[in-house]
């Protein structure tokens, strides 16, 4: 982004009367007004902007006579650009009347004082629509956190690692299920191991008795063929 200095022609002062300043604000400031006034800028950045670039046109027009049709090429071009609709924080003018106030400084060094009396801001509702503006989805949204599992009152169980968890949180991996049958196995540390034990062999007689009888289905369809 190029500064306003920069985007000011240094031929100014070159220029025979008001009213060739004023055409020339009126077509550079068309022909520059992305850069003047980037959108990628807060409004009250290229207000200022806008404004710096204003100030160096009036500057050199006030080093010529005062001149009704330079003065009405000014007022158009400012009208043209949006300035109407801006606000003097000071005073309360619009932007059109703030520049051509600076327009009737006698001498350049006066109209540079004057611009800098000026502070030009952006329609209430545009500042305001810009301080309300959401965050654009996926930009600077903090990344969530690993899942932790906790207990009845909401309190992080001890030892609970998540990265020992290796990514099965609440998913019956193979591994957990290995884990309850282990369970399972160990029951004889308990005071119920006799009865967890015989919940085992049931369990585990019913899944042979299923198998076989699986087995069996499956040689009686292939004999019937």
């Amino acid at each position: 982004m190029l500064d306003v200095e920069s985007l000011i022609p240094s031929d100014l002062e070159g220029l025979e009367g008001q009213l060739a300043v004023g055409k020339r604000f009126a077509s550079d400031g068309a022909l520059l007004a992305a850069q003047v006034r980037p959108s990628s800028l807060p409004s009250s950045d290229r207000v200022a902007r806008l404004w710096a670039f204003f100030a160096a046109y009036a500057e050199a027009a006030a080093q010529h006579p005062p001149a009704p049709e330079g003065k009405a090429a000014f007022e158009q071009a400012l009208k043209d650009q949006g300035f109407a609709g801006l606000q003097d924080a000071h005073t309360g003018q619009n932007g059109v009347e703030a520049g051509l106030w600076v327009m009737d400084a006698p001498t350049p060094e006066e109209a540079r004082e004057r611009a800098d009396a000026v502070r030009l801001e952006p329609p209430p509702d545009v500042r305001h629509s810009e301080q309300a503006a959401p965050l654009t989805p996926g930009l600077y949204q903090p990344m969530p956190g690993p899942f932790v599992r906790r207990d009845a009152q909401g309190h992080p169980l001890q030892n609970d690692d998540p990265r020992d968890r290796h990514g099965t949180d609440r998913r019956l991996g193979g591994r957990m299920f290995w884990n309850v049958l282990h369970a399972f196995r160990a029951g004889e540390d308990t005071e119920d191991s006799a009865v967890t034990q015989a919940q085992w062999d049931r369990m585990v007689f019913g899944a042979v008795l299923a198998m076989v009888g699986l087995a069996l289905a499956a040689i009686a369809l292939v004999s019937s063929l």
